[in-house]
């Protein structure tokens, strides 16, 4: 008798893996709007970036990964409703692998983000406001000129105690002059001359009274800033 056999095979089917996370790269310099690792962007950059993706319809999380430094604020960075990911995915801000970032520093209240910038002549679109957005990835940039400056008129007459510089993408300023005045003739001002080139920042101690705050070309050049912050003197 012969004996019949069934072979019975059992298909499993398997789920196809889910996508990998969408990554973006902040780093405490970042200027580019790629957001890769090898051109990070800012914390607003990347923040922008994910909610870029987010409007454009969400299939996996996303995940902004902190390279190491300290990334110094003059204001928080603000996440709202538009930085949660959908039902069934998340965005995730973490330290980019290997990287042990500092404290994010929260500075002393920016005075120049209140003011009004202006600057001796403009390259293109790059207007004095951007230096005073908040953002490090604009820049502002006057034409090459004898003595050319970039000034913040901050609305009132303060103790100025700090001003922080950040020289653009193309780290344009150097042999520069800080002054502070009462005056917007610069009769008064207080002078205070950094070393060197501005650098991505460069801290420069005024100590001085005044509504008028310049950065001045020593010579001829131009004047480029991604960013100016003027702190308050402390105690004040």
């Amino acid at each position: 008798m012969n004996s019949a056999v069934a072979l019975v095979l059992l298909l499993t089917m398997t789920p196809a893996a889910a996508p990998g996370p969408k990554v973006y790269y902040a780093a405490p310099d970042g200027r580019s709007a790629a957001c890769s690792r090898p051109h990070p962007c800012s914390l607003e950059g990347a923040r922008d970036k994910a909610r870029q993706a987010l409007t454009e319809g969400m299939d996996r999380d996303i995940e902004i990964r902190l390279t190491g430094g300290v990334y110094r604020r003059s204001e928080p960075l603000v996440l709202d409703r538009r930085d949660s990911g959908p039902e069934g995915h998340t965005v995730t801000w973490t330290a980019a692998p290997g990287a042990r970032p500092s404290p994010v520093e929260q500075l002393e209240r920016d005075l120049a983000r209140a003011g009004s910038a202006s600057q001796s002549a403009t390259d293109g679109t790059a207007v004095a406001a951007n230096a005073i957005d908040g953002s490090t990835v604009t820049d502002s940039r006057t034409t090459s000129g004898q003595g050319s400056w970039w000034q913040v008129d901050l609305g009132q007459e303060v103790a100025v105690g700090t001003v922080e510089l950040w020289n653009d993408a193309s780290m344009t300023t150097a042999d520069v002059q800080v002054l502070v005045s009462r005056t917007p003739d610069f009769a008064d001002a207080t002078v205070v001359q950094p070393a060197g080139k501005v650098l991505r920042p460069s801290l420069v101690t005024v100590n001085a009274e005044g509504r008028y705050v310049r950065v001045q070309r020593i010579g001829t050049g131009r004047i480029g800033l991604s960013g100016v912050a003027v702190q308050e003197k402390d105690g004040k």
